[in-house]
C-alpha cells in the first residue's frame, strides 16, 4: 500500500535529476556567456601588417591638387604665352604695315617734291625767258616808223596772241597806220625796267615800265614824252612766250 507514494516520489525524484531547472540552465548559460564574453574581450587582437594608406592617400590627394593647380598654372601659362603670341604677330603685322605706308609716302612724297623741284627749276630757267619776251613785246607794240610802219605793225601782230591779238590788229587798222602815213609819225619806245609777279609752266605775269616818244616828222617839231606802267600778260605757245594782254596801269 506504500509502494506507490514512494514509487511516486521515486518518479519525482529521478525526474528532478534527469530534467534540471530551467533558471539554473539559463544560469549557467548566462554563466557560460558571461566567460566565453570575458574570454573573447580578454583576447588580444594581432596589430595589423597592412600599411596605413590614409596619410599616403591624403597625400596623394594633395599632390593630384597640386598636380592639377600645376596642371591649371601651365594651361595659363600656355594661354597667356599664345596671346601673348598673337599680339606680338599682330604688333608686327602693324609694325610692317605702317613701315611700309610709310616707305611708299616717302617714295611719293620724295617723287612729287623731286618732280616739284625739278619743275621749279625748268621755270626758273624760264624767268629771263619770259621777262625778255614782256620786254621785247612791249617795245614792239609801241614803236613804229612812218617809212615802215605796215611791216612794224606786223612785226609786233607776231609777239602777240588771244584776245589782244585782235585788239592790237584793230587798233592798227584803225589809227596807228592812218596817224603815222598822213602824219609822218614815229614812235619810239624804251623799256625802263621790267619785272616777273607770277609764272607757272603755261602762263606768265608782267610789270612793265614804259617811256614813250612820238614825233612828227620835220626840224620844228617836238617829241611828246610818256611814261607809264604796264601789265603785260603772258602765255607759251609752242615753246615761245606770246604776249595775251597788254593794259595800262
Amino acid at each position: 500500500m506504500n509502494a506507490g507514494p514512494e514509487k511516486k516520489q521515486r518518479s519525482e525524484g529521478e525526474t528532478d535529476m534527469t530534467t534540471p531547472d530551467t533558471e539554473d540552465i539559463e544560469t549557467a548559460t548566462g554563466d557560460d556567456a558571461t566567460a566565453e564574453v570575458g574570454m573573447t574581450t580578454d583576447v588580444i587582437e594581432p596589430e595589423s601588417t597592412e600599411p596605413d594608406n590614409t596619410d599616403d592617400a591624403a597625400g596623394d590627394s594633395e599632390a593630384g591638387d597640386g598636380e592639377a593647380g600645376d596642371d591649371g598654372d601651365a594651361v595659363d601659362a600656355d594661354a597667356g604665352a599664345v596671346s601673348e603670341g598673337r599680339s606680338r604677330r599682330r604688333l608686327g603685322r602693324i609694325i610692317v604695315g605702317v613701315g611700309v605706308a610709310v616707305i611708299i609716302a616717302l617714295a611719293a612724297a620724295s617723287t612729287y617734291f623731286g618732280l616739284t623741284h625739278r619743275a621749279n627749276e625748268q621755270l626758273r630757267e624760264e624767268h629771263p625767258a619770259i621777262v625778255s619776251a614782256a620786254r621785247d613785246g612791249a617795245t614792239a607794240v609801241l614803236s613804229y616808223r612812218a617809212e615802215s610802219v605796215e611791216a612794224d605793225v606786223a612785226a609786233a601782230q607776231e609777239r602777240l596772241t588771244g584776245p589782244f591779238a585782235d585788239e592790237y590788229r584793230a587798233l592798227a587798222q584803225n589809227e596807228v597806220l592812218p596817224a603815222a602815213k598822213e602824219r609822218r609819225l614815229t614812235s619810239t619806245a624804251q623799256v625802263s625796267g621790267a619785272s616777273l609777279v607770277h609764272a607757272d609752266s603755261e602762263r606768265a605775269q608782267t610789270l612793265v615800265f614804259v617811256t614813250q616818244s612820238v614825233v612828227a616828222a620835220g626840224a620844228a617839231a617836238e617829241p611828246t614824252t610818256t611814261t607809264a606802267a604796264f601789265r603785260v600778260g603772258l602765255s607759251k605757245h609752242d615753246g615761245q612766250w606770246l604776249i595775251e594782254g597788254f593794259e595800262p596801269i
